[in-house]
């Protein structure tokens, strides 16, 4: 069963521009200029980045997006979703992103997302204003929230669902369950072999443990993994069979990851 992990994929893109740095806002007009000189830039499933351009209030990116993984009708019913996760990211930044967001400060400069779909080429965007950078970024490491980030990034997985993963697979829900994140799988009996999953249990668990520690290190994943970690958040896979609503559920430790 090919499983589908796309949580975060507004914020995904940070990271990828971790290079730019700004002394003076020439200086940074020419950086966003060189980041649209190596476009298209992989970012992940999430899809690619296809340009960058400097305006007078800023940098703007253009990112091209997978709507199997990114839901844009959903995203423009709920635009406060998508900035309450970029605010957050910023409020809790990796060290890449910290970078960035320094830089941006310097510049007295906004950052707009323009997230155009790969087959229907709708639109949807979200800019933080300057002021917003500074604000976020004037929080002290104990000030700082990594429940409210993790929090923010499960919100913006829900509005986008359901979604089909596979022609057996579709994506219900993700859900905060104790010391756990769940993802709800309803999954087609027919061509999915429920007893073969539990017979493996503890095989597709580690498949699952592995998927993960490569995946921590992409731009689509790697703030959410993180939010689990500083949350000490467990991760779950549940699968609800269509035919006679079985279960299974497979548990990956965050430690392990």
């Amino acid at each position: 069963m090919r499983k589908r992990f796309f949580v975060a994929a507004v914020v995904a893109v940070l990271s990828v521009f971790a290079f730019v740095a700004c002394f003076g806002q020439s200086r940074l007009e020419k950086l966003v200029k060189e980041i649209n000189d190596q476009c298209p830039i992989k970012a992940g499933e999430l899809g690619e980045v296809t340009g960058a351009e400097f305006k007078e209030e800023g940098a703007v990116i253009t990112l091209m997006v997978d709507e199997t993984v990114f839901n844009i009708d959903a995203l423009n019913s709920n635009p406060d979703i998508i900035r309450q996760s970029l605010l957050e990211s910023l409020k809790n930044p990796s060290d890449e992103v910290k970078a960035l967001v320094d830089e941006l400060k310097l510049c007295n400069s906004s950052l707009t997302y323009i997230y155009k779909g790969k087959t229907s080429g709708k639109t949807t965007s979200v800019t933080i204003t300057s002021d917003e950078i500074k604000n976020a970024s004037k929080m002290s490491t104990s000030d700082q929230d990594p429940e409210a980030l993790l929090n923010a990034q499960i919100a913006v997985t829900n509005v986008q669902l359901p979604l089909q993963i596979d022609e057996a697979t579709i994506m219900t829900r993700l859900e905060r369950e104790g010391n756990c994140v769940v993802y709800y799988y309803e999954v087609d009996e027919t061509l999915v072999d429920f007893d073969y999953l539990e017979e493996n249990a503890s095989s597709v668990e580690e498949m699952l443990t592995m998927q993960l520690q490569q995946q921590k290190y992409d731009v689509g994943s790697a703030t959410f993994i993180r939010a689990c970690k500083e949350n000490n958040t467990n991760i779950v896979y549940r699968y609800i069979g269509t035919n006679t609503g079985r279960t299974l559920s497979f548990t990956v430790n965050i430690d392990n990851v």
